[in-house]
């Protein structure tokens, strides 16, 4: 491997790629690693008895998707979803593709694992903000919160989901 090469991959170990979105006034980033699609809102259809942070599910490219919509899983309040800049973001978390409603895709950042650090002892401990992975200074006045995605759902979640998808 030539030097260059090796400069380069060192960087890229060094450096993050996130996809950065808001829901509310509240901004958040995924590694891009997990993102398998960023679609403009399409009509999600509607599955009875699903839980409430289950928007629906829907076709894409011939896969039916189940679709979460973050706002309601996060803040626990439903939004108008027809809004012009909301946005699916498709994950592959595991072996099971989700769409995720956010209410826009803000950028693609590249972060230095310098600017990125865990979170506090005290948010850690609150079982609530399980999906948060890490927090990241963008500058004086932003702090970016970067979501785990394997902890998005709850194991019997992901299983429902599973289950809701096979049964369509």
């Amino acid at each position: 491997m030539s030097l260059q090469a090796t400069k380069s991959r060192a960087t890229d170990l060094e450096t993050r790629q996130l996809v950065c979105f808001r829901i509310g006034q509240e901004d958040f980033g995924i590694d891009i690693k997990y993102v398998q699609d960023i679609h403009q809102m399409v009509r999600v259809t509607s599955v009875p008895q699903a839980p409430d942070f289950v928007a629906g599910v829907i076709n894409l490219r011939g896969q039916i998707i189940p679709v979460i919509d973050l706002h309601q899983r996060f803040f626990n309040t439903h939004r108008n979803l027809a809004e012009a800049d909301a946005r699916i973001i498709v994950l592959a978390i595991d072996r099971l593709l989700i769409g995720c409603i956010v209410d826009s895709v803000t950028q693609i950042l590249r972060l230095s694992q310098e600017r990125i650090y865990p979170p506090p002892e005290l948010l850690r401990a609150l079982t609530a903000v399980q999906y948060l992975e890490s927090l990241a200074i963008i500058d004086e006045q932003q702090v970016l919160v970067i979501l785990n995605p394997s902890f998005i759902l709850k194991d019997e979640e992901r299983s429902q989901l599973e289950q809701m998808k096979r049964a369509i």
